[in-house]
């Protein structure tokens, strides 16, 4: 899929964007475009990975769904890629380019067992628990894609 659309970042942002690390730890101030940046990190991901499965967590539920998740949307219809969000049920989820984003908090860290995902973005970590970034860490098994990364925003 070709997404032909110009998106201005800033300098730390593009570093943090090309790194190849297998966990990128992206931290910095309030405003600063955390969120922003994760939202651009996973779509590359999904750009580059059609079918792949990917995680967008955050430390409790009202953070995932008021912060990440409406951010993450807000950057799909910046570029023009039509999704879908399934928000009810068991399984809440954004499917985009034949990619499933499971949408979990770490408040809740027990419901993620079980899925494996190839891409994980995780936001303010910080506030977590060790044992819920364990369970998180160990889902990082999808084998729908030619790598596996991490990108912490916190």
């Amino acid at each position: 899929m070709i997404v032909r659309k110009q998106i201005d970042i800033l300098p730390y942002q593009e570093e943090a964007l090309r790194s190849n690390a297998d966990i990128v730890y992206f931290s910095a101030g309030i405003g600063s475009g955390k969120s922003f940046t994760a939202s651009l990190w996973l779509l590359q991901k999904i750009i580059e990975n059609p079918g792949c499965e990917c995680m967008l967590t955050a430390n409790t539920y009202q953070q995932l769904m008021q912060t990440s998740v409406k951010m993450f949307k807000e950057v799909l219809d910046m570029v023009g890629l039509p999704y879908k969000d399934v928000l009810s049920g068991a399984t809440k989820r954004i499917e985009v380019n034949g990619c499933l984003v499971y949408l979990y908090s770490m408040d809740n860290y027990d419901s993620i067992r079980g899925i494996n995902v190839s891409y994980i973005s995780i936001e303010e970590l910080s506030f977590s628990t060790k044992e819920a970034f364990d369970v998180v860490i160990g889902r990082m098994r999808g084998t729908k894609s030619k790598d596996r990364q991490m990108f912490i925003a916190s």
